[in-house]
């Protein structure tokens, strides 16, 4: 038990009941004379949400004046954080081993990740319980439409209004909820900041 925050206890269950089982955390170990191939191959593995959410960290919020210059201000930030992860690089153990890698961004974003298998597009694990479609629907294209990524990894779309910006730098193949596209654009958020959402 780390916190007596609901909020802790909440996102665990809540990351568990939609991924229909407990994170799998894989992170590479690092290789010296004395690990033997087989420990090398399955490297270090952690189950638990507490593996990243408990990396040490700065949270910065920042205020901007409107929603324009709140943009603008992502869009620096998305394209500034990778240097600043790599100026900060100090996570060389994780789980009592020591990693092959040095920032601590990977496990943070598997220890978050509420994907389900066929989200992941990996096989359902055997040993967990079935879904039914009925307890699938909710969520954003039944639980099985493909995602390519974790909420917590980089960024797939820039959101700045600068003329021919968006359609030239967002070549990314971002997936969208129809559903929930439809719902936003009919609320009044203009295309660009439903497709993020």
């Amino acid at each position: 038990l780390i916190t007596p925050l609901p909020r802790f206890h909440a996102l665990t269950r809540n990351i568990r009941l939609r991924r229909g089982s407990k994170v799998d955390i894989r992170a590479p170990l690092l290789r010296d004379a004395k690990t033997d191939a087989a420990e090398l191959a399955r490297g270090i593995e952690m189950d638990a949400m507490a593996y990243g959410m408990g990396c040490c960290c700065l949270q910065v919020t920042f205020q901007a004046r409107d929603i324009d210059e709140s943009r603008h201000l992502y869009d620096h930030l998305a394209v500034l954080a990778p240097v600043m992860l790599a100026l900060t690089a100090a996570t060389p153990v994780l789980h009592g081993r020591l990693a092959d890698t040095d920032v601590r961004w990977a496990t943070v974003a598997a220890s978050v990740d509420d994907r389900t298998p066929f989200e992941r597009g990996e096989p359902p694990d055997e040993s967990a319980p079935r879904r039914s479609a009925e307890e699938l629907a909710p969520l954003a294209g039944g639980g099985v439409a493909p995602l390519p990524k974790s909420r917590y990894e980089s960024i797939s779309v820039y959101l700045a209004n600068c003329g021919g910006c968006m359609k030239r730098y967002n070549d990314l193949d971002a997936p969208v909820d129809g559903p929930s596209l439809e719902r936003l654009l009919e609320g009044g958020v203009d295309e660009d900041l439903a497709r993020h959402v």
